[in-house]
């Protein structure tokens, strides 16, 4: 392996964590006005309000993910049968509740797999302490390093977590992945 491809992976690798810290950021910033209204207002645990806007947050962000390109392409199940053509309960639950549902389930497994990384830039807030510089620089530097940490596995060891998930949303299954990844490839 050459020094250069190392190189330029890593500065790729900072690139890529400085874009994903800004946004991280100012997610960070407004979810934690809700963080600390539910701690003090409502008298939650930290990680019991951790969970639960991470819930809210990936739920909205899903939903969103899934609705927005119906409502895009307008695009509506219309048989050219008569018969066929499903009611309006039939269509409602076909194409709201079970993805609903499933978007539900994910939103609980990506709240609490998300959890892990609010620790580690908890850990690394709370070790910056000592230092001279100010909050949100050392609020930015313990995202920035998170992030990195995050790219990192997901790029290495959970490679396989977006397109399954993106599987299991939009069809329900992940029976289908291998037909999917096997179609994605023949048009590339």
């Amino acid at each position: 392996m050459d020094i250069s491809t190392v190189y330029y992976s890593l500065i790729s690798l900072f690139q890529l964590s400085l874009s994903a810290t800004v946004i991280c950021f100012i997610v960070y910033k407004i979810l934690n006005l809700a963080f600390a209204w539910l701690r003090k207002e409502k008298k939650i645990s930290w990680i019991k309000s951790a969970l639960v806007l991470n819930f809210v947050f990936i739920f909205v962000l899903l939903l969103l993910a899934y609705v927005v390109p119906f409502l895009l392409t307008n695009s509506t199940y219309v048989p050219f049968d008569e018969e066929v053509q499903p009611t309006i309960v039939e269509y409602l639950i076909y194409f709201f509740t079970q993805p609903l549902l499933r978007i539900i389930v994910a939103s609980i497994i990506l709240g609490i797999f998300l959890l892990f990384f609010e620790f580690v830039g908890n850990v690394l807030l709370e070790y910056q302490k000592k230092r001279k510089y100010s909050h949100l620089l050392k609020e930015f530097v313990a995202i920035f390093v998170t992030c990195a940490i995050f790219i990192i596995l997901l790029l290495f060891v959970f490679s396989w977590a977006p397109l399954g998930l993106f599987v299991y949303i939009f069809y329900g299954k992940i029976n289908e992945a291998p037909l999917l990844i096997l179609s994605v490839a023949s048009i590339i």
